[in-house]
């Protein structure tokens, strides 16, 4: 039985384990001010009794004379003083003046200079005895009673008070936290709502998109739940653009690899088939380069989420990739121009920015014109440093410019097929190592001029 009230309790939600917590929290809170009132009240009437006591005895004094052997009171002497009772007794105990308090023992024995309690069934009284010693070495008594019963049937019905208050007090802390928490914890439910609805629809594109004033903690995680879902969206965005754009590149050769194979096989001219095997090759050639670059760039996409960050020279990270192009350059009398100053440190994932800086350099041999140049620039600008790739070769249009850097995409498929066997996945990959690094890269371009790629990267510290 206990073990299922435990778990029943542990099924509760946030906000009701919240609510019950604030619950037992005040309940606690108010029993404890409860008891430390009441304590505390029942002492401050012991001190006030004390104090009265004191005060209604050492006075009773002034209106007390013994000159002799006989007592003289004043006829200003009043017995009742304050709430206290004052008994006047001769200097063996014999009760001169005053009445005791009915209930009273009057056989209580006189203590000088000391407070006593004396309690008979629904009654309480404090007790004051004090002596004093007159010239003639006889003294009298003065005795005080203070009556508590009132005061504590007071406090005892205050207490009661208190008590049935209680309840009621604790309904308002529960309705009051209950409101608290489910203000409190409204952000969470919209986030439930959303994910919910994300899984019924399956669309990623629903956002929290949180409102209000508050910026405390549910806020900054609901703002990182939209950022966490822009992310996932733009992943199963790019990922269906992928499988898409991989789609459309293999349809054609494959489409040319069965149309040869079919022809091939139809036909009994050996040169014919020969032709056909030819164009089998190529097409199959074009495709094995494909899924080169595709593991390329899908190692890079990997490698980009792991980036190894050191610092190096990136000027001779360029001379070295120049000299490593130099012999793909000579094959159509490309020269190569260096303008790369000496002292040049980034701090940056070594291994990526040189297959960017490659992909960079082919990109301008591959489609630059025989017997002309790629110029390399390296320089500093501030706190960034400026790589400039440029080349004469016969440009892209203007329309073409803002796409170069998609995935897959061509100027001339035919062309670019024909020359290098590329697929489209160089620029893109520079991008994305670029970005990687928090630079940017643009191009620049005019038909029958050439084309210039812009690298600008931070000059990053290792702090």
């Amino acid at each position: 039985m206990c073990f299922e009230q435990v778990t029943d309790v542990v099924k509760l939600s946030i906000k009701q384990k919240v609510t019950t917590f604030y619950a037992v929290i005040m309940l606690l809170f108010l029993l404890i001010v409860m008891a430390l009132f009441y304590f505390t009240l029942d002492l401050q009437i012991v001190h006030v009794s004390h104090f009265a006591l004191e005060s209604a005895v050492k006075n009773s004094f002034d209106e007390i004379e013994m000159p002799g052997d006989w007592i003289e009171i004043s006829n200003a002497f009043d017995p009742y003083v304050n709430d206290v009772t004052l008994l006047v007794y001769g200097p063996e105990g014999t009760k001169i003046l005053g009445h005791a308090p009915q209930g009273f023992p009057e056989n209580m024995p006189l203590r000088s200079d000391l407070h006593q309690q004396y309690e008979q069934s629904d009654e309480t009284w404090q007790i004051y005895d004090l002596y004093k010693e007159y010239s003639n070495e006889n003294g009298i008594w003065v005795r005080g009673i203070y009556s508590l019963s009132n005061s504590l049937k007071a406090l005892n019905r205050l207490l009661i008070i208190m008590l049935i208050a209680l309840p009621a007090l604790i309904i308002i802390s529960l309705i009051a936290g209950y409101l608290v928490t489910t203000r409190a914890f409204a952000p969470v439910q919209q986030i439930q709502k959303t994910a919910e609805l994300i899984i019924q629809k399956r669309d990623l594109s629903n956002r929290i998109n949180l409102k209000g004033n508050t910026r405390d903690e549910l806020f900054k995680l609901a703002k990182t739940y939209d950022q966490l879902l822009e992310r996932i969206e733009a992943s199963f965005e790019n990922e269906k653009q992928f499988t898409s754009d991989v789609s459309h590149e293999l349809r054609t050769p494959v489409s040319v690899i069965i149309s040869q194979a079919e022809y091939g096989l139809s036909q009994q001219d050996p040169d014919v088939m020969r032709e056909s095997l030819q164009s089998i090759l190529k097409q199959s050639e074009q495709i094995s380069s494909m899924i080169s670059q595709l593991l390329e760039l899908s190692r890079t996409s990997h490698s980009l989420s792991l980036l190894k960050k050191e610092s190096f020279n990136l000027a001779e990270l360029c001379h070295l990739v120049a000299d490593e192009l130099s012999e793909k350059a000579q094959e159509r009398n490309i020269q190569i121009i260096r303008k790369i100053d000496s002292e040049i440190t980034v701090f940056a994932d070594q291994i990526l920015l040189m297959r960017a800086i490659i992909n960079l350099i082919t990109n301008s041999i591959t489609y630059g014109k025989d017997d002309g140049f790629v110029m390399i620039d390296l320089q500093r600008d501030n706190s960034n440093v400026i790589l400039t790739i440029s080349d004469d070769g016969a440009g892209i249009a203007p329309e073409h410019l803002d796409k170069i850097f998609n995935r897959f995409y061509q100027v001339d498929r035919s062309r670019t097929r024909s020359q290098s066997g590329s697929s489209g996945l160089g620029l893109a990959m520079v991008r994305q190592i670029v970005e990687a690094h928090e630079g940017a890269v643009t191009a620049q371009s005019t038909l029958g001029v050439g084309s210039t790629f812009t690298v600008t990267l931070p000059q990053e510290s290792e702090d």
